[in-house]
């Protein structure tokens, strides 16, 4: 809904939608979720020219997605140890 509102020129709409998408990632802690919410509202604060938010929310997007692929190996071995049983 947000990313449709974005292309439709609500901004306002758009940050709401966002907002809401960051707030349940975070309640139900979807780091993934999360990730994408940050790199939604910081689409939306570069739209905005508002550059250095942009910056703050897209980088801390990346860290998520960093802390994640760290997390990737150990979740896959899980995974082999799991069908291999």
């Amino acid at each position: 809904a947000g990313t449709l509102a974005l292309f439709q020129g609500d901004d306002a709409e758009a940050a709401g939608c966002y907002a809401r998408e960051l707030a349940l990632a975070r309640e139900v802690a979807d780091r993934y979720q999360e990730a994408e919410a940050l790199i939604d509202l910081g689409v939306l604060a570069y739209r905005r020219e508002a550059f250095e938010r942009a910056t703050d929310l897209t980088e801390g997007a990346a860290a998520i997605c960093e802390a994640l692929a760290a997390e990737l190996p150990a979740a896959l071995g899980l995974a082999g140890q799991a069908l291999s049983n």
